[in-house]
């Protein structure tokens, strides 16, 4: 069993020969661009991007490897300060695996989300988490990680930063917002993008259950029940749905 990378560089060009061919600017990506996804009847990645899943990993928790790397670049970008106050805003599974990996760096995280259900989760998985509604506007970090998947997430977690603060942008979303501008330039704030992180220290973290997202896991069906399922994502307050292959 092999959990795949989704990025496809051509290993040739500039960005890939300067160590960057997660931005090649002729790769193809699982799903998204020249690429079947996995609900193709076929796909096809190279060797280089397959990664095994050891033995002693349960299947359930391997699908996290993708998210939980990019969770994990987040403190491959920024310097972790000691006793520095973070905010994360969304408790989805990205938020929650962020939150989790600040936890075993010792950062004092804070996570804010507006679902009443996603804040009792992440309360249960042992973490600081609030509702949104709770955070008071004069309430501020000097790390903000914007995992919300709303284009208003970014003018939210700038309202909360300290000058000369970080916010770290882990969402995409298709419609764009209207950004100040002002604001980061006044406040000397410091803005990084982050996207996809390697696979290797994901997978070992998984392995040894330093993390553990499966209590993440809303449901799973079988691939016969892939409506089902889909349908069942949709609701509110779900988190990871999966769809089992009757020969996994």
């Amino acid at each position: 069993m092999v959990v795949g990378e989704i990025n496809c560089p051509c290993h040739a060009c500039y960005l890939c020969r300067t160590g960057r061919p997660r931005h090649c600017p002729s790769r193809t990506v699982l799903g998204i661009s020249g690429r079947n996804g996995v609900f193709a009847e076929y796909l096809v990645l190279p060797e280089s991007n397959l990664h095994e899943i050891p033995d002693d990993l349960s299947l359930p928790s391997a699908v996290f490897t993708e998210p939980l790397a990019a969770a994990n670049e987040i403190f491959e970008q920024v310097s972790v300060v000691p006793d520095q106050p973070w905010f994360i805003f969304g408790a989805g599974k990205l938020g929650l695996l962020v939150a989790l990996v600040a936890r075993i760096r010792n950062i004092h995280a804070v996570t804010f989300d507006p679902d009443p259900e996603k804040v009792g989760l992440a309360t249960r998985l042992g973490l600081h988490a609030r509702l949104l509604t709770d955070l008071a506007p004069d309430e501020k970090a000097e790390l903000c990680v914007d995992c919300t998947g709303d284009p208003l997430g970014f003018s939210l977690a700038l309202q909360h930063l300290y000058p000369k603060g970080c916010l770290v942008l882990k969402t995409t979303v298709a419609e764009t917002a209207k950004i100040d501008l002002n604001q980061i330039v006044i406040h000397e704030i410091q803005v990084i993008g982050s996207r996809c992180g390697a696979f290797a220290p994901a997978l070992e973290m998984l392995r040894t259950k330093v993390i553990n997202p499966e209590p993440m896991i809303s449901g799973i069906y079988p691939l016969e029940e892939w409506k089902e399922a889909f349908d069942f994502a949709r609701k509110k307050g779900i988190m990871k749905v999966l769809i089992k292959h009757e020969d996994n």
